[in-house]
């Protein structure tokens, strides 16, 4: 990514948010700007809450619920 550019970031799944945390931070520190994290699979372990309470845009395809079971989300009405 070059400097200033705008970037999405994207992983498999999110869980407590550790590895889309690092690889915002490389963005960052590259000096980009990051519009939008997207996840396929949301675990709901407090990943998606503390990239939303930092600020960060964030979405998944699918989230699964306390009993294991999985939902297909609503992009855009999260």
């Amino acid at each position: 990514p070059y400097k200033g550019q705008k970037v999405a970031v994207v992983d498999d799944t999110c869980t407590t948010g550790g590895s889309l945390f690092h690889a915002i931070e490389a963005v960052e520190d590259e000096g980009c700007e990051v519009v939008k994290v997207l996840s396929i699979m949301d675990r709901r372990a407090g990943g998606s809450d503390e990239l939303n309470r930092r600020g960060y845009d964030f979405q998944s395809l699918f989230v699964a619920d306390d009993k294991g079971e999985i939902h297909i989300t609503q992009i855009g009405s999260q």
